[in-house]
């Protein structure tokens, strides 16, 4: 797309629209661009994409003339740290008895690793602060029932790690031997500060991990 000749400006604007992009023509150099848009050079079949054409000099680059955005808010900073910037950690199991499940027993689940994280994470030009909290679905991996104290297959938004045998408040009663896979999820959600502002991400994050255990049975024998 080079032309020859004395300096030259072509521009188009139509009423009050924003004007479409001015390309300039210098002669001894390749053209530039100031302006938005796609232009009409001339003959009204020539229309030309102009975004491969470089800015003019002191143009703001890629904006093409339009106005520059405005600069990102803290939300949008707490926003970026929260989704991009954080990693957050998995759930770790086990299991009492260690070794498996008793069909007819309360098996006992704990679950090891942070339930809340303070941290402290660079975005967008800011430094946000994240106060991070969780809770966790547990799927036993059996669609039934138990007849344990807490008498479910899934337990949803529980507030503690559980523990182990005796004590521990998660739990679950297997009915028939065979193998269960545990899944546990872990839920995050933060609150936020920076730069003076604050508020709550609703949306929430989750880790994950998962225990595959057998179930036994025990049967009495009578002798004699």
């Amino acid at each position: 797309m080079k032309r020859k000749g004395k300096p030259r400006i072509v521009e188009r604007g139509r009423g009050d629209r924003p004007a479409e992009p001015t390309v300039i023509f210098t002669g001894d150099r390749p053209p530039c661009v100031e302006g938005a848009g796609t232009y009409l050079f001339g003959d009204p079949h020539d229309v030309r994409d102009v975004s491969a054409i470089p800015d003019c000099p002191g143009a703001a680059r890629g904006n093409r003339g339009r106005p520059a955005p405005p600069p990102p808010s803290a939300r949008d900073a707490a926003f970026q740290a929260w989704y991009w910037e954080t990693k957050l950690p998995d759930p770790r199991l086990a299991t009492s008895p260690p070794d498996g499940a008793v069909a007819g027993l309360d098996l006992y689940l704990s679950i090891g690793g942070p339930q809340e994280l303070t941290l402290d994470v660079p975005a967008l030009g800011y430094v946000v602060h994240l106060e991070v909290s969780s809770v966790y679905d547990i799927s036993w991996g059996d669609p039934q029932p138990d007849g344990s104290a807490l008498g479910q297959a899934v337990t949803v938004n529980h507030p503690t790690r559980g523990g182990p045998y005796p004590t521990g408040d998660l739990r679950h009663q297997y009915i028939h031997r065979g193998t269960a896979t545990i899944e546990v999820i872990q839920k995050w959600t933060a609150r936020w500060s920076a730069n003076g502002e604050s508020g709550i991400i609703a949306d929430r994050l989750a880790t994950s991990a998962t225990r595959t255990i057998p179930v036994q049975e025990i049967q009495a024998v009578i002798t004699g």
